[in-house]
């Protein structure tokens, strides 16, 4: 990740590094004072690594725009007095955020396999009108590329996420949940094809 992010970040000449880091926990399993406390304690420790004008972090797996806004806050108080709204991207609006960040990637995707079907990458197959399609990983950017995909016609035919995976054997009997959460509708199974859960409708 940390390779891709330097080469993508260099092609469009900005400057947010190229490093990946972050904190081995679950966050499931901590209280939002306890999410808190590890970011900004991270935040500290990484100290002067990070900054407007050397390296911008952004947000990846299991963060949200109030673990961008803690970055920003103790960063700031690192570093009082100055313009430190640049030293984070995916902040919320009201910090500086950007409209539209939140669907951003999954917004890429759409566009990306638009341009890709209209330049005939699969044959028989000129844009996302009924088109079967799957989705690795359902978290901020999985979830928002599914409910997109679906408005455009297509037909969501799997999905996979940390938990386990989920599709279907008819093609047309999935719809985009109303929020982010997975809510499986079919036989769901591990990794190790253990069943862990199933709900038919």
């Amino acid at each position: 990740l940390a390779y891709w992010m330097t080469l993508k970040c260099a092609l469009v000449n900005i400057p947010f590094g190229g490093a990946k880091g972050g904190v081995m926990c679950d966050p499931h399993m901590l209280s939002r004072g306890e999410l808190s406390r590890i970011t900004r304690r991270f935040i500290t420790a990484l100290g002067d690594n990070i900054g407007p004008y050397t390296d911008i972090p952004a947000p990846d797996v299991y963060t949200n725009e109030q673990t961008m806004a803690w970055i920003y806050d103790t960063y700031s108080m690192m570093h009082p007095g100055e313009n430190n709204l640049p030293v984070v991207t995916g902040k919320p609006i009201e910090l500086g955020g950007s409209p539209g960040r939140n669907i951003a990637t999954a917004q890429g995707a759409v566009f990306v396999t638009e341009h890709f079907l209209e330049m005939g990458g699969v044959s028989g197959l000129a844009d996302l009108d009924n088109a079967a399609i799957a989705i690795q990983g359902f978290g901020n950017a999985g979830a928002n590329a599914a409910r997109l995909f679906e408005s455009l016609g297509a037909v969501i035919v799997g999905i996979s996420d940390s938990p386990g995976r989920s599709r279907s054997r008819r093609r047309k009997c999935w719809r985009c949940p109303a929020t982010s959460s997975f809510r499986p509708r079919w036989r769901i199974r591990s990794p190790s094809r253990t069943p862990i859960a199933s709900q038919r409708r």
